[in-house]
């Protein structure tokens, strides 16, 4: 029998056999405002509760802003951090270099060995892994950055998948969110997260129906459902 971790959502645990594979990358991905933040934090409270140890990796928000968005859903990731069950780790990309980001990434999965794990979001990180790999890139060849010409393929996944790979080699089940660039038909900035992780959720909101919805576009191991189903965001975070 398959082993699994609970997503937080009884909704979903059912409609993917119980949850999440154990021992997976999963995407959450989405536009604007769908859900994926609130996902990513229900699936790590779900477990603080049951004694899993979690981390919340953020490229994009401030811890307070963090802790603040979890206690309006009665999430109190506070207590958790104070028994030392929970971390929340926090880079400005603008301050730092990914390769840095990386390494401290790699060595506190290591150290701390989290059951679940959140990463907010590999779309940030992908953007800094573009710039940082073009301006060194250019120094090294002594060229205007407007002179290099470079797909974000080449410059973005070496970044991407290396993290990625690192994270999974430690017993921990994760959660990638990314954002679908706006007018794209991929699942992600980078447009590989989406094939390197086990499985691909995606959020959107119906524009025809004003209602969210969810697709399970793949999961490892899992016979789900292929069609969209309605979720709600309430005050105890998603529901379906």
């Amino acid at each position: 029998m398959k082993k699994v971790v609970s997503t937080g959502i009884n909704g979903l645990d059912k409609v993917l056999g119980g949850g999440y594979p154990d021992d997976t990358l999963t995407l959450i991905t989405g536009g604007p405002g769908t859900g994926k933040s609130i996902m990513g934090m229900q699936y790590l409270y779900n477990g603080l509760k049951k004694g899993d140890k979690g981390l919340y990796i953020s490229f994009e928000e401030d811890k307070n802003i963090i802790l603040k968005q979890a206690k309006g859903f009665g999430w109190d990731f506070e207590k958790f951090e104070k028994k030392g069950n929970l971390k929340i780790i926090t880079f400005d990309m603008s301050k730092t270099h990914v390769v840095h980001v990386v390494e401290e990434i790699t060595k506190i999965v290591k150290d701390f060995r989290p059951k679940r794990l959140v990463l907010d979001s590999v779309s940030v990180l992908s953007l800094f892994a573009e710039v940082a790999a073009g301006v060194e890139l250019a120094q090294a060849l002594s060229l205007d950055l407007e002179q290099l010409k470079l797909s974000e393929d080449v410059l973005t996944i070496g970044a991407v998948m290396g993290l990625l790979s690192r994270i999974k080699s430690y017993d921990n089940t994760s959660l990638i969110i990314a954002e679908i660039p706006e007018g794209k038909k991929v699942l992600s900035r980078d447009s590989y997260t989406e094939f390197i992780c086990d499985g691909v959720i995606k959020l959107e909101k119906n524009e025809k129906t004003g209602k969210r919805e969810m697709t399970v576009v793949k999961m490892r191991t899992s016979n789900h459902r292929l069609t969209p189903f309605a979720f709600k965001i309430g005050k105890n975070g998603i529901n379906i």
